[in-house]
């Protein structure tokens, strides 16, 4: 039974070391609110948090386009597109694109293409590149970008990608994931970050996961002293990869099922919630365990 964050209880920590070093936490539906808006708490959380020497960072579906408000926050690096881009976290820079090759891009659309109802968008490493027929979507918070789209059969896309997006307009979400799941097996990793049906594909061994992983590279810590905080199937590889991984209130079915510890709702100032009680697991760390 997963334990319930908020009010501080020192039965609901982890008492066996480490102490957590690191807060990684998805953003739309976990670091923001439902209106895109970073709330206040989470922000003053995070400066103490950077105070204490708790490092945090964001792992997003987000593409980088998305994320000019969100610099300073992450230590380090921000984790775009499931992890296909890693950003520097002050600049936006791209300092690793692990994204598809152009080439991958337009065999994946041809793979897609006798799906009924298919439109294909994709977010590449300078901008979006969206079919004509693919709905406009832009996440919660961030303007309209049909303006600055490149109409573009992704069959002859000349780039790559960070990610491939997919939706159907005849098919069920279940229908449409099941073709697609078959469609490209062998080829790309299906993540499901949204509950209307959109289908967000990676490159075989992106996930938010593998982020943890370099996460863990540049900092010399262990997956055990990573807190992860997420909402959607698409923060599970995340969650399951950290030491402790944490559901926000408002999370999908599946991921309350495989959380070990349930934080308030994104509207409450989740994060903040689940970085004061990881400061006080360090504190309990220090005085108790001797960590």
């Amino acid at each position: 039974m997963p334990r319930v964050y908020g009010h501080y209880d020192e039965a609901m920590l982890p008492l066996a070391p480490p102490a957590p070093a690191l807060i990684a936490a998805d953003i739309d539906g976990t670091f923001v609110d439902d209106g895109g808006n970073i709330p206040a708490r989470n922000l003053t959380a995070i400066a103490r948090a950077h105070a204490s020497g708790l490092d945090f960072c964001l792992v997003t579906a987000r593409p980088p386009r998305w994320l000019a408000r969100f610099r300073g926050l992450s230590a380090g690096a921000i984790y775009a597109a499931n992890g296909a881009y890693i950003l520097d976290a002050a600049t936006g820079e791209i300092l690793e694109d692990r994204g598809f090759s152009k080439d991958e891009v337009r065999l994946l659309a041809r793979r897609l293409a006798p799906i009924p109802g298919l439109a294909l968008s994709a977010e590449t490493a300078t901008g979006f590149v969206r079919e004509r027929e693919f709905p406009s979507a832009p996440a919660a918070g961030e303007r309209d970008h049909d303006s600055d789209a490149s109409f573009t059969p992704l069959r002859d896309i000349s780039c790559g990608a960070g990610k491939i997006l997919a939706v159907s307009s005849a098919l069920s979400a279940e229908d449409f994931y099941r073709e697609v799941r078959a469609r490209i097996e062998g080829l790309a990793e299906l993540h499901i970050s949204t509950s209307d049906g959109l289908a967000e594909l990676s490159p075989l061994g992106i996930s938010k996961a593998a982020a943890l992983d370099h996460a863990c590279r540049t900092r010399e810590i262990t997956h055990a002293q990573i807190w992860a905080v997420g909402d959607m199937p698409n923060d599970l590889p995340m969650l399951s990869a950290a030491g402790v991984g944490i559901a926000v209130r408002n999370a999908h079915p599946d991921v309350f099922a495989h959380a070990d510890a349930i934080a308030p709702a994104n509207t409450d100032a989740a994060v903040a919630h689940v970085i004061d009680t990881a400061l006080k697991a360090r504190v309990l760390a220090r005085t108790t365990l001797g960590t």
